[in-house]
């Protein structure tokens, strides 16, 4: 187990980092992405080069996982999806989260 897997019993650092990054930057949008080249420190470190705010990278069950604002959820997905390497099968990436509730939809393919 890797300093970026979260979600494991007893693990109370990775709620507080959710937390205090809602507080500063607004309402998030954990996004999670598999069959993806990228870490998920990589996929944090695109996004904010490309005027995205991201925050809180980490695997949780096997999965890549950045929140992002809500307002460019949307525009972080399909940078997401074009920065795929040639020949890589598209990212699935899903909206896991709205802030602290969960149950975020699907968006594969986008």
């Amino acid at each position: 187990m890797g300093i970026m897997d979260g979600g494991t019993p007893g693990d109370w650092i990775s709620p507080l980092v959710h937390l205090f990054g809602d507080l500063l930057n607004g309402p998030g949008y954990m996004i999670g992405f598999t069959k993806c080249h990228m870490t998920p420190p990589e996929v944090k470190r695109l996004l904010n080069t490309n005027g995205i705010k991201a925050w809180a990278p980490e695997i949780l069950d096997g999965q890549g996982c950045v929140t992002v604002k809500k307002a460019e959820a949307g525009r972080a997905c399909q940078l997401l999806q074009s920065a795929r390497s040639p020949g890589e099968q598209p990212a699935e990436i899903a909206k896991l989260s709205e802030g602290a509730a969960s149950g975020g939809q699907s968006i594969r393919g986008v």
